[in-house]
């Protein structure tokens, strides 16, 4: 089809010489090699990302499981905080009142 087109316009026919066909096998393979190296290193990119991606997984599920254990002190201590707040407060508003 390409060649039957390429007479109708061009009014000639196409051969391919040895070494025309040559310096295609060469682009050929040059090519190829260029893609593989692309993909492989690609796949290297892909597979570091993926296990950051698990570490970080992991340690966010570390870092919930100390959460929940901390949980009851957090509660405990805003507690102490809250009635330490109130009383400062009261404190506070009682020495506005001398001046």
């Amino acid at each position: 089809m390409f060649l039957q087109k390429f007479y109708e316009e061009m009014r000639r026919f196409y051969h391919t010489t040895p070494t025309s066909y040559m310096e295609f096998v060469r682009l050929f393979l040059g090519k190829l090699h260029e893609k593989r190296t692309e993909l492989t290193f690609n796949c290297d990119r892909l597979t570091t990302g993926l296990q950051k991606l698990a570490d970080s997984n992991e340690l966010v599920g570390a870092m919930q499981v100390e959460l929940l254990q901390l949980g009851p002190k957090l509660g405990q201590k805003t507690k102490v905080m809250n009635g330490n707040s109130s009383f400062c407060l009261t404190s506070v508003k009682s020495c506005n009142m001398l001046d």
